[in-house]
């Protein structure tokens, strides 16, 4: 996901009672919740393959542990008097156990891998309702307790979180997992109860936050209305959600992507930007249109280790590749339209709608996604797992892992029924390739 920069908020003390306020981040999400198609879109399930378990029990009671831990992970919705939303936490013992055991032991490893896929899908397909708070608990953890083979010391384990994106970000899901192992081999870790993101999501509408809030989204007004804007897809039909295409981004090419970066001061991502915003805009007559991107809020020497959702959606400008013939500036001007947006990360949406109107609708979403490497809390060793597919929150959504020097990439395209068919999105992701391979090289 990429890193934006702005000011540190400072985070305030937590505020008294149970009650708890909701950051920005966490009202975009749920505002677009209510407006999607698919109403589990934003339920997340998070999975990592585990080798090494030393001791089954305490892993258990390790999951236990820092599920209860986390202040944000109890928040539940409620409306205040003045029918504002708000949250309520409630950190005692939920009514039903938040954490799941299943023990496959005695399957073998192909039966017990179609026995988890088809509970994570069963899973990702489930609505987490906020507001309840009787219901299921708002942050569970399935534990798969799966065959070993080879056989080896410990045990292995397909391990999922599910809960809602409004309470975690994708690298807040890394941190609970770094924390349950840990737990689980004995490692020493902080114990405090976690009210930390109530003090930033505080902080993050307090006053002089909500001014600067306003006055970036009017700056990114001006730069996105400046510009006719195109629209790159057929509008959405009424219609079962399509099968996602998945794809490889082939080691030579990241390889080419990595060394271009390199030779134009540029994260490699920039030209993989480049690529598709030549690719769509050429749909588009030429015209620029607006990509929506995921960026992290968090200050990395403050917020790096606080479980919460510090995602915003922001727009970047994509302009077509017609008035810069050079695709090293093409490259340079995805990046500088990325840096304008993402210091500005923190824009208010309200008065983004009210500027630019149905310009401010998302259409076209881009995410990149960390890749998939092993990690380890000796003498655990686990790996993330790609999620169970999804239904597209936007007209058309792309989602890129770009891979390593020894590891091919991977990239999924998502689009709502009547957008494109599967003939038209395979052409769309071969001519995308095309032109990475073309901005990489040139």
């Amino acid at each position: 996901m990429y890193q934006e920069s702005h000011p540190t908020l400072e985070p305030g003390p937590v505020p008294e009672g149970s009650l708890r306020t909701l950051a920005p981040p966490q009202l975009g999400i749920l505002e677009a919740e209510v407006w999607s198609r698919d109403p589990a879109a934003y339920t997340v399930v998070s999975a990592v393959r585990a080798e090494g378990v030393p001791d089954w029990n305490l892993l258990v009671h390790s999951a236990r542990q820092v599920l209860g831990r986390h202040d944000v992970l109890s928040w539940h919705l409620v409306l205040d008097d003045g029918y504002r939303l708000t949250a309520r936490a409630t950190p005692c013992a939920p009514q039903r156990d938040p954490v799941e055991e299943l023990d496959l032991r005695g399957d073998d490893a192909a039966h017990a891998d179609v026995v988890i896929a088809q509970r994570l899908r069963c899973e990702r397909g489930r609505v987490i309702n906020l507001m309840d708070p009787a219901g299921l608990p708002h942050a569970r953890v399935l534990l798969f307790r799966t065959p070993c083979e080879p056989a080896g010391e410990g045990d292995t384990a397909l391990c999922a979180l599910i809960t809602h994106h409004a309470l975690v970000d994708e690298f807040a899901t890394t941190l609970l997992w770094s924390e349950i192992f840990q737990r689980a081999t004995g490692q020493a870790v902080c114990d405090h109860y976690d009210c930390r993101y109530a003090q930033w999501s505080a902080a993050s509408v307090s006053d002089s936050a909500a001014a600067a809030a306003r006055h970036a989204a009017q700056e990114l007004a001006g730069h996105l209305g400046a510009h006719p804007l195109g629209i790159a897809e057929a509008p959405p039909q009424p219609g079962p959600a399509p099968t996602p295409l998945h794809f490889t981004l082939p080691t030579p090419l990241h390889a080419a992507a990595v060394a271009r970066a390199a030779q134009l001061a540029v994260p490699p991502t920039a030209v993989y930007g480049a690529a598709l915003s030549h690719t769509l805009c050429r749909r588009a007559d030429d015209r620029p249109l607006v990509f929506h991107l995921p960026m992290t809020r968090r200050a990395p020497d403050v917020d790096h280790d606080i479980v919460g959702c510090y995602v915003s959606s922001v727009p970047v400008l994509a302009r077509p590749p017609g008035d810069c013939d050079d695709r090293a500036q093409a490259i340079r001007r995805w990046q500088a339209s990325l840096a304008f947006s993402s210091a500005r990360s923190h824009a208010d949406t309200a008065t983004l709608r009210t500027a630019l109107g149905d310009r401010a609708t998302p259409r076209v979403s881009l995410a990149f996604e960390a890749p998939s490497t092993v990690r380890s809390a000796p003498p655990i060793r686990w790996k993330p797992l790609p999620a169970p597919d999804s239904t597209a929150k936007t007209p058309l959504a792309v989602f890129l892992a770009p891979g390593s020097r020894n590891v091919a990439g991977s990239g999924r395209l998502l689009w709502q029924h009547g957008v494109l068919d599967g003939s038209s999105a395979r052409d769309l992701v071969a001519t995308f390739l095309t032109n990475v391979g073309r901005y990489a090289r040139a």
